[in-house]
């Protein structure tokens, strides 16, 4: 069964400046062997909603994994920070829930400090959280 999960990102990982999305960022425009940071367990077929850290505080995407889990390759200069990386697609962009909004849910607020409020870059999300995160990205901040 695949596994659900929340990724985790720097704002100028995925908005330019002016604060538009980044390219690798806008749907489809991911290319085989475009890396995300991701739990060892992330195997091809989960799912993953993508949250940006401060100042914006929000979920913004929803992404497939296309590949398991491995090593970063030398060449992607990820083995220092992410010791696991996987293939993505960027599959929707979403003006979801922020922080504030998923603290004020008292079932989230409990599961967002179990995943050190969001300090990390994955955190597997269980079936009643994953249920709750795509109904409020669905229905804006």
């Amino acid at each position: 069964m695949p596994q659900r999960w929340l990724w985790v990102a720097d704002m100028d990982r995925c908005f330019d400046e002016a604060g538009e999305f980044l390219p690798d960022i806008e749907p489809g425009t991911q290319k085989r062997g475009d890396w995300w940071s991701c739990d060892e367990r992330t195997r091809t077929g989960d799912t993953a909603l993508l949250y940006v850290t401060r100042p914006l505080s929000q979920i913004v995407a929803f992404v497939d994994v296309k590949s398991p889990a491995r090593e970063p390759r030398p060449y992607e200069h990820a083995e220092r920070r992410w010791p696991h990386v996987c293939d993505y697609r960027v599959s929707e962009l979403l003006d979801g829930p922020t922080y504030r909004t998923i603290g004020a849910d008292a079932e989230l607020d409990a599961w967002r400090k179990e995943c050190r409020n969001f300090q990390g870059s994955a955190f597997e999300v269980p079936p009643p959280i994953w249920g709750k995160l795509v109904y409020l990205a669905r229905s804006g901040p």
